[in-house]
């Protein structure tokens, strides 16, 4: 999950400088999405990445209890 916007950022202010009408709300909205995308692809692999790393330390723990003989 790779976040991108680039391209839409620059069409929507190619249309706020073609003057259309809302423009400026396209452009905010375009931004907003960009920005939600970004912050929420961020917390997903970090939720993921704690996940995995959990289970792995659940499956091969570093340090084992030592057996008694």
């Amino acid at each position: 999950m790779i976040p991108r916007g680039l391209s839409a950022a620059v069409l929507s202010v190619f249309a706020l400088a073609a003057g259309i009408p809302l423009g400026n709300e396209m452009v905010q909205i375009v931004f907003s999405v960009i920005i939600f995308s970004v912050i929420s692809s961020t917390l997903v692999a970090f939720i993921l990445r704690e996940k995995t790393t959990a289970k792995k330390q659940t499956q091969n723990p570093v340090n084992p209890a030592p057996t008694a003989e």
